[in-house]
């Protein structure tokens, strides 16, 4: 979190920091929080962990779900924050928790 942009946990941690919701900074200390959601009970506002070695390995990387399949994240130093889909991607395959920090009603729908 800078001037010059954000880095994945960094992102998610400052949209919940708005919200008057305060998670840690970093994405391996946010996996380890949080209430666990199950894949088909995800919704929008949810936190998406990813981990090298296909999910098994270590965390690497946060996103927040944006519904509809898709996440909202910021891929990495120098790229715009961005909106894509999960699923027939890399992060489908590294997908390894999801965690919810807020209640759903919390969430307001902007569409």
């Amino acid at each position: 979190m800078s001037g010059f942009g954000y880095d994945c946990s960094g992102f998610v941690y400052t949209m919940h920091k708005a919200s008057e919701i305060i998670i840690p900074r970093d994405a391996s200390n946010q996996v380890q929080t949080g209430v666990e959601v199950k894949d088909e009970e995800m919704t929008v506002g949810d936190l998406l962990y990813f981990a090298h070695e296909k999910g098994e390995g270590d965390v690497h990387h946060v996103a927040m779900y944006a519904g509809n399949g898709e996440m909202i994240h910021a891929p990495k130093t120098g790229k715009a924050v961005e909106q894509i889909p999960i699923y027939g991607t890399v992060y489908e395959q590294e997908h390894c928790a999801t965690r919810r920090f807020t209640s759903k009603a919390l969430w307001r729908d902007f569409s």
